[in-house]
């Protein structure tokens, strides 16, 4: 709903089958967050009316208007992506 927030983490899967472990996607992994029309990221230069914003150093997603976007990132070349509706 508008005006809330939630952490948004990513993990990177490392190793394989019952061995593999998660690790979160923070320094010192290189990631690209990045986005629908109508999602800021923060650090981005991308300026507009925002549904929501998303800051890449706290992990926090927050809605700020109704509308639906995409919020995405990429590690070493593979993409994740969530869709995002925010309510009234």
């Amino acid at each position: 709903s508008v005006g809330d927030s939630a952490k948004t983490p990513a993990t990177v899967l490392q190793g394989e089958g019952a061995a593999a472990r998660a690790i979160p996607v923070a320094w010192p992994l290189s990631a690209d967050w990045s986005g629908s029309r109508g999602l800021c990221v923060k650090g981005s230069g991308k300026k507009g009316r925002c549904v929501a914003s998303y800051s890449p150093a706290t992990g926090v997603l927050t809605a700020l208007r109704p509308g639906t976007v995409t919020l995405a990132v990429t590690v070493n070349g593979e993409r994740a992506e969530r869709r995002v509706v925010v309510a009234r």
